[in-house]
């Protein structure tokens, strides 16, 4: 009877081993699980950042560029804007040569009408309108240009307008104010969560977001990592109301920056 019940013992003892043996492994495995993720996670932090200082540097370059595009636009434009002038001084010139040859012509048809032939000033005074009108035609042709030139000028000063904004808001970490994009998922336990939209929409990495539900800001985020078309931030605890939490689905949106508070909002 006593060996019965020492052989139960060992087996329930055996049995309780064995079901600590299998929680032990599936929590190594969990804790593998979630340090796998980390490391994923991580790596793909660094190649965001990698992929953030190839953007910048594509964008610095693009500005060069369209401000060396507007210098020489600005070079040509006072360059027409010069052969303009002296096609006006030219014009007037000649406006005066013809008058005085009228004169001339006038003169000769009064003091010359017994002597006959005055074909040869009045060729003269024709070939003077000719050129007037050749040098009219080439004044409207420049004009043209510089109109041309001028719009140009302003497109260009346009895209430098526009990147000059682009490089602030990435210089003083403030996502673009027009950004409407959503919580794609959460990961309460880790405190984060990632975005529905990246980069390309105008998320800039350190900059903070807010969430909204119901046309109401529940929490606010603080941006870690960006991708293209993908971020993820932290959920700054001190934003949410006890009790309160965000979820998949809710909308996010730039934090509001005054232009006070954007040199703080670079500092940090």
């Amino acid at each position: 009877m006593a060996a019965n019940i020492i052989s139960i013992f060992s087996v329930l003892i055996l049995g309780v081993a064995i079901w600590f043996g299998v929680k032990n492994k599936e929590a190594y495995e969990a804790e593998m699980d979630k340090r796998y993720k980390m490391e994923t996670t991580l790596d793909q932090t660094r190649g965001s950042l990698i992929d953030t200082k190839k953007t910048l540097a594509t964008t610095e370059g693009e500005l060069n560029e369209t401000n060396g595009i507007n210098e020489s636009l600005a070079k040509n434009l006072s360059t027409q804007e010069e052969k303009n002038l002296n096609l006006e001084e030219s014009i007037e010139s000649k406006k005066e040569i013809a008058a005085e040859k009228k004169g001339e012509v006038e003169l000769a048809n009064e003091s010359l009408k017994d002597l006959g032939d005055v074909e040869e000033l009045i060729a003269r005074m024709k070939r003077t309108q000719r050129e007037l009108a050749e040098l009219s035609a080439s004044l409207s042709d420049k004009e043209a240009k510089i109109a041309t030139l001028s719009e140009q000028k302003a497109n260009t000063q346009t895209s430098i307008d526009g990147l000059a904004e682009v490089m602030r808001l990435r210089r003083n970490k403030i996502s673009s104010p027009g950004l409407a994009t959503s919580i794609r998922s959460v990961y309460r336990g880790w405190g984060f969560v990632t975005i529905a939209s990246g980069d390309y929409a105008g998320i800039v990495k350190g900059s903070t977001l807010d969430v909204m539900r119901d046309g109401q800001k529940v929490a606010q985020l603080l941006v870690t990592a960006v991708e293209s078309n993908s971020a993820a931030a932290d959920i700054i605890p001190s934003s949410i109301e006890e009790g309160e939490t965000v979820y998949p689905g809710d909308k996010v949106v730039a934090t509001s920056v005054t232009p006070a508070s954007a040199p703080a909002s670079a500092s940090n």
